[in-house]
């Protein structure tokens, strides 16, 4: 079953979309997360559970959103949950108070990543089909603009700080940057071979971008000039990404190898790999837990890890049939999955 399910994710991400996305980043003490037969009808939630975890995590809520749920956002300050689901060309939002879809927005053939700015209250959705990244107003969840980005628009991150977005381009190996008041591309940055996401430390204004096999490195960008600055060799298919700004380390996974690689952000230099053994794509911090989180979508678990010892303290199953991009919400530490096999996210709560 595990090989099975490898198999058809490889399809679905690695030759369609490879780029599940999550991101992190700080802004005004809020941190935000910048990878059976698929569900149908309207979105609704499946139902709730107590399952209890591994540390003192329980598995809350299981919500149905759309076909292929393959990206997922969190807005802390509106406590407002965003999935791209890739095979019904929308997007669901999710109240993360009631656990319930609240609105299903169409977007475009293929919706790839997705990432949204707390401050501005905007949403933006990476078009794997188009080339276009779609702007939406998390006020009203109508699309106010579109945005040309390159042949296909995969990974999303967004500085808060700077009102700058991050897109990376799968096949044109770039990064286009948009400026968030104006909706338009201000430069486009060449990086590695198939870039596949994106992450932002807003307070050193360094983007860290992952560029999949036969590469496997990552790229940084200075986010002052927009030129990258290093390119760090890691392990096989580096794919998910994520930012602690608070010690600014970087937390890289490497699906193939089944490891995630700990960069220093001083120095660019890694500083150890954690052997996970199972196969990942998405990523997410909680700066202010110093816990990591990582789906892994063979096994259908989670494997939770202490950001200051750099070891896994906990393997969550049954998560989902196959869970690939996390988000998390750290002002209610609840933690969203997407399941894209089952057509739903999952919901966990972790202990205050």
């Amino acid at each position: 079953m595990a090989d099975a399910l490898k198999t058809h994710w490889e399809d679905i991400v690695r030759l369609a979309y490879r780029a599940a996305v999550v991101a992190a980043g700080l802004m005004s003490g809020l941190a935000l997360a910048t990878v059976g037969a698929f569900a149908a009808g309207p979105a609704s939630a499946v139902g709730s559970t107590a399952q209890r975890a591994g540390g003192g995590i329980r598995v809350t809520a299981f919500i149905r959103v759309g076909k292929g749920p393959i990206a997922v956002a969190v807005n802390p300050r509106t406590d407002r949950v965003y999935v791209t689901n890739h095979y019904s060309k929308t997007m669901s939002v999710i109240s993360g108070r009631t656990r319930t879809v609240i609105a299903t927005i169409p977007v475009c053939t293929q919706p790839a990543g997705v990432a949204v700015n707390p401050l501005s209250n905007r949403v933006y959705v990476a078009c794997n089909v188009g080339g276009r990244v779609l702007v939406i107003s998390g006020r009203t969840n109508r699309v106010i603009a579109r945005i040309h980005a390159g042949a296909q628009p995969g990974g999303v991150a967004v500085n808060p700080r700077t009102d700058r977005i991050y897109v990376t381009d799968n096949t044109g190996n770039k990064v286009s940057v948009i400026n968030g008041r104006t909706n338009r591309v201000i430069a486009r940055i060449a990086v590695g071979t198939f870039p596949f996401a994106v992450a932002v430390n807003p307070r050193t204004n360094r983007i860290y971008v992952t560029n999949d096999s036969p590469g496997d490195t990552v790229s940084v960008i200075n986010g002052r000039t927009n030129k990258v600055i290093a390119a760090i060799p890691v392990q096989l298919a580096p794919e998910g990404v994520a930012v602690n700004p608070l010690t600014n380390r970087i937390y890289v996974v490497n699906d193939a190898s089944a490891s995630v690689t700990v960069i220093r952000g001083t120095t660019n230099k890694i500083i150890t790999t954690i052997v996970l053994g199972r196969r990942s794509q998405g990523i997410a911090i909680n700066p202010q837990t110093s816990m990591i989180y990582v789906p892994n979508y063979a096994s259908n678990t989670l494997s939770v890890i202490s950001s200051r010892t750099n070891k896994v303290t906990a393997t969550i199953r049954r998560v989902g049939s196959a869970p690939s991009a996390v988000a998390i919400n750290p002002l209610t530490r609840a933690i969203y999955l997407t399941d894209i096999e089952g057509g739903t996210v999952s919901v966990l709560t972790s202990p205050k």
